[in-house]
């Protein structure tokens, strides 16, 4: 989850998660997450939170909060030193969100590899995608 500009980091995020390890994540906004998802909040819950350090920075500490509440498992990626997916520091919000994206899809990777999956040839996935 995210806000602003890392919501696109969290989607990409989840997309990876979900074609590498057959893993249901969804990528949501802050604001969106409050209205519904969170009631899925709970000890059985994982939450990435990718915090880029733009307007909605409060926010996503504040959901961070109500996520660990909750009993969630959380992993934030920030410029924070208590982040897990650390981010580097003194950079803005566009080129932190890219950074980001990386981030989760190198945490993609670690959960394929921990699963046992073959990252290079994902569960019903192949490398060309006919479009007709």
């Amino acid at each position: 989850m995210s806000r602003g500009l890392g919501y696109a980091a969290a989607l990409e995020g989840a997309l990876k998660i979900k074609e590498l390890t057959g893993i249901q994540a969804q990528g949501y906004s802050a604001a969106d997450f409050r209205h519904g998802p969170i009631a899925t909040l709970g000890p059985d819950t994982a939450v990435l939170i990718i915090d880029p350090h733009g307007p909605g920075s409060t926010d996503l500490r504040e959901l961070t909060g109500l996520a660990r509440e909750r009993g969630g498992l959380t992993a934030l990626c920030a410029p924070s030193p208590e982040a897990q997916l650390t981010l580097p520091g003194g950079v803005s919000e566009l080129p932190q969100t890219l950074l980001a994206t990386i981030r989760a899809q190198q945490l993609a990777l670690e959960l394929a590899v921990l699963e046992g999956t073959d990252p290079d040839a994902p569960r019903g996935l192949s490398k060309v995608t006919p479009t007709h």
